[in-house]
């Protein structure tokens, strides 16, 4: 299971949803930007690894792990 969170000015974040794959991850935050661009991120509960997703990452399609 992921959270997905989309980062707010001044650090803080604001939890925007969850997905059960990378897959869906992927695909609600191409959505979610498309709409409302920023930086978004995601935190797998089973790794405990966050994978972010940057407005000019999001436009050419990557995202980074950490």
């Amino acid at each position: 299971m992921f959270e997905i969170f989309k980062r707010q000015p001044h650090g803080n974040v604001l939890w925007v949803g969850t997905a059960n794959d990378e897959d869906e991850v992927s695909k609600t935050v191409i959505k979610l930007h498309a709409v409302n661009p920023g930086t978004y991120f995601a935190f797998d509960e089973r790794t405990q690894i966050k994978h972010i997703f940057k407005a000019e990452e999001l436009d050419g399609g990557s995202a980074a792990s950490q």
